[in-house]
């Protein structure tokens, strides 16, 4: 989406502190013609209501919701799904929580990044794409509360072998803003080598081999699609 044309939905008070320039990222990574977008840890993102009337969003969070939004209340990683009905997934400053002990959260994990990117594989449709925004240290130190991990660091190396080896989604953009102290990645489901197309950037610099999105026909409606929605 451009953020010209949405950026005054954005309200600050919807989100964590200095949450813009992840929201910005994400925004413009969406194209506004996903038929379903899920939202992962929902009920600290205002990303839900910046999508409409663009994208049909959902989320889900381990809390409880209130209000009318359709949240499912659930864990990622054990939430049951009915089969690939996602054009993108959305980690907005939460997969480097999933599986600790905060949020309430009851199945601990040190994995748990990871499986939570894992359960992504099966509920993207063929074109899918989740987008992640987590916090950069250079030495991928976390974050502690009483001597108890809360929080996930990463830098490049521990993006990759934490979240991108372990999946089998192909990466297309891997990005450090050091100043603003994030990682954005972009992952796919789908990807095929070409000779024919522009190579994909990946971390300022070309990968091996070309990377590109495929683009498939037939979407389902977002409707047909909610009826697999767990309630």
């Amino acid at each position: 989406m451009n953020w010209e044309t949405v950026k005054d939905r954005f309200d600050p008070a919807a989100f964590h502190f200095n949450a813009l320039p992840e929201v910005k990222w994400i925004m413009e990574h969406l194209t506004g013609n996903e038929c379903l977008v899920l939202d992962v840890g929902c009920l600290d993102s205002g990303l839900m209501d910046m999508m409409q009337p663009e994208c049909c969003a959902i989320g889900i969070d381990i809390r409880k919701a209130t209000g009318s939004r359709h949240v499912v209340r659930g864990d990622i990683r054990t939430v049951q799904f009915s089969g690939a009905m996602f054009d993108a997934i959305v980690f907005l400053s939460t997969i480097e929580h999933i599986g600790l002990d905060c949020y309430g959260n009851k199945a601990m994990s040190r994995r748990g990044d990871s499986e939570a990117l894992l359960a992504c594989e099966d509920i993207l449709t063929p074109d899918g794409k989740v987008l992640i925004t987590m916090p950069y240290h250079p030495e991928s130190a976390g974050r502690h509360r009483g001597g108890v991990l809360w929080e996930r660091r990463y830098c490049y190396e521990t993006a990759m072998s934490s979240l991108v080896a372990p999946s089998s989604l192909t990466l297309m953009e891997y990005t450090e803003r050091r100043e603003d102290e994030i990682i954005c990645m972009e992952l796919v489901r789908k990807a095929y080598d070409t000779e024919d197309k522009r190579p994909v950037q990946v971390g300022g610099l070309l990968p091996d081999h070309r990377l590109f999105g495929h683009s498939f026909e037939g979407r389902q409606t977002a409707g047909s699609r909610m009826e697999g929605v767990p309630v």
